[in-house]
């Protein structure tokens, strides 16, 4: 009985697992729409696209934010600078 019970809960948990993979997502997209103006207007101004200064800022921002939440801060860093990697390709079409 046990088993079964394990089983439904295993699947209750990806369910929601599965929700969260989702809005993650649903906010990369979001993100990468506000990437795409900010392309748009660094070329218009011939502003070059990368920026070391605010890289820095924000991989110092995120290992913050990412222990106010309890979590690893290197993790945040690896997330943020590639989230930043596909944003300059972005830019650079």
């Amino acid at each position: 009985m046990k088993i079964s019970k394990d089983k439904k809960q295993l699947q209750v948990l990806r369910g929601k697992l599965d929700s969260i993979t989702e809005k993650l997502l649903a906010l990369v997209r979001k993100r990468s729409s506000i990437v795409a103006k900010i392309g748009k207007i660094k070329k218009r101004n011939k502003i070059p696209i990368l920026d070391r200064e605010r890289e820095r800022q924000v991989v110092h921002e995120a290992r913050e934010r990412a222990l106010k939440y309890g979590l690893d801060p290197g993790f945040a860093e690896i997330l943020i600078k590639k989230l930043m990697f596909y944003a300059k390709k972005q830019q650079k079409k």
